[in-house]
């Protein structure tokens, strides 16, 4: 027992107890208080000052040569625990113990500076977190190559796209073999040949030894390298287990916290019942991100209780106050058995340029007997939609994606057009 103890803790990179981080929230309308009246404690002593704990009571061991994912709605915790680990800031409560070289990855191109080149920013931000130069100067080849920046590595960051950014910064962070990888939706940029080797990476230094604790929305990706998942529900551990099951709980939650009644009291008694909607991933998981370069599918779920009624499901697609689509069934459906239903449209690739995006599902039932009504969410739902890098023709570069609210690939074509002056002039109309 004494020794299985003590290879347990040799194994351990970190072990965290009882840890916790509490915010302070100024009272509603009250100016804040300012850096040196926090650092004098006399913001402490406002009784009227609120606190918000962003992590209560988390207590986990992380292993040498293991995946710990992190999953949990927005504002769950997540990205605290990460900056914890990551030493960038101090817990309220509870004890950490760690050991080894630690990299974050915790912002796409946080720790950038915009107008140094990527050489500069390489061995600046190796330097920030303890690295020698001669370190970096002999792995450098490694580095460019795996950015895939050999080419433009005196060119200014600022020049360069948010998918440079991150391929830059990962492979710093595996090349440099960190002992533990912080990393907060690092698959989320860039193009699929990326993220796949991404991935193949991280199966490589794991071998090695390198552990990771990778946050993210996208439960395939979870699925696919994790070791074990822990779920944060409010600042607090709800489950730990092997992926699946802990994915599985977690999104059969999520759905239920969406599914809700709609409409007015005299909803109960309609016929036909909007329940919920939700977005659906390439991997069939529901998402709360999804890149440009993916395919999206919306599910609006409703239910009957009656044996012949048309029904025509809606979806209106918002960014901010702007209306970007409407998209209605051009013709209704019959549906001729009571039962819970699903409506489903599939989103093309492209569609969206990077945003967030909000949309607000409905259907109008026309039963056989009594007036057509339609049914509605109330609350919008939303996703994000993350930029993908785009090659330039000749396969060399990456740009960033086009401003605006849609952005669809699409292909233009040439044709040639007759020489002389006569058939130039009907051509073009003048």
């Amino acid at each position: 027992m004494a020794r299985s103890a003590a290879n347990d803790e040799a194994r351990t990179i970190v072990a965290m107890s009882g840890l916790g981080k509490r915010y302070r929230i100024a009272p509603q309308g009250a100016p804040p208080a300012g850096v040196l009246k926090r650092l004098a404690g006399a913001a402490r002593a406002e009784p009227a000052e609120g606190a918000l704990w962003a992590l209560r009571d988390f207590s986990i061991r992380i292993r040498a040569g293991t995946v710990t994912g992190i999953i949990g709605r927005n504002g769950a915790g997540k990205t605290t625990l990460l900056r914890i680990l990551g030493r960038i800031t101090a817990p309220t409560e509870g004890k950490i113990r760690g050991r080894g070289r630690v990299f974050p990855m915790l912002e796409v191109g946080a720790s950038f500076h915009p107008d140094f080149t990527a050489r500069e920013n390489i061995f600046f931000n190796a330097a920030m977190f303890g690295v020698p130069r001669e370190e970096v100067r002999k792995n450098l080849g490694q580095i460019i190559d795996f950015a895939g920046v050999g080419d433009r590595l005196d060119e200014r960051v600022r020049d360069m796209s948010g998918g440079t950014y991150i391929r830059l910064a990962f492979s710093l962070a595996v090349t440099m073999q960190p002992d533990l990888l912080l990393a907060d939706e690092v698959l989320a940029v860039g193009d699929a040949a990326f993220q796949e080797a991404c991935l193949d990476r991280i199966r490589t230094e794991k071998k090695r030894g390198m552990s990771v604790v990778f946050v993210s929305h996208d439960m395939a990706a979870v699925a696919g390298i994790c070791d074990r998942v822990v779920w944060i529900d409010n600042g607090r551990i709800r489950k730990i287990g092997a992926p699946e099951e802990i994915i599985a709980s977690y999104e059969h939650d999520l759905w239920r916290s969406k599914s809700r009644q709609v409409g007015d009291a005299a909803a109960a008694t309609r016929p036909v019942r909007l329940l919920a909607a939700r977005t659906i991933g390439p991997a069939g998981h529901e998402i709360a991100a999804i890149a440009q370069a993916d395919g999206l599918r919306i599910e609006v779920i409703f239910e009957t209780d009656v044996s012949s009624v048309l029904i025509t499901p809606g979806v209106d697609i918002f960014s901010g106050a702007t209306l970007l689509m409407s998209l209605w069934a051009r013709e209704p459906a019959r549906v001729t058995a009571s039962g819970v239903y699903s409506a489903i449209i599939d989103i093309p690739p492209w569609t969206f340029a990077a945003q967030d995006v909000r949309f607000r599902a409905a259907l109008r039932a026309e039963p056989a007997k009594g007036a057509a009504y339609v049914e509605e969410i109330k609350e919008t739902q939303s996703f994000q939609v993350r930029g993908t890098d785009r090659p330039d023709p000749d396969g060399k570069q990456q740009k960033r994606a086009r401003a605006g609210y849609i952005a669809p690939q699409l292909e233009w074509r040439m044709r040639a057009e007759p020489a002389n002056a006569a058939q130039k002039s009907r051509a073009v109309g003048f």
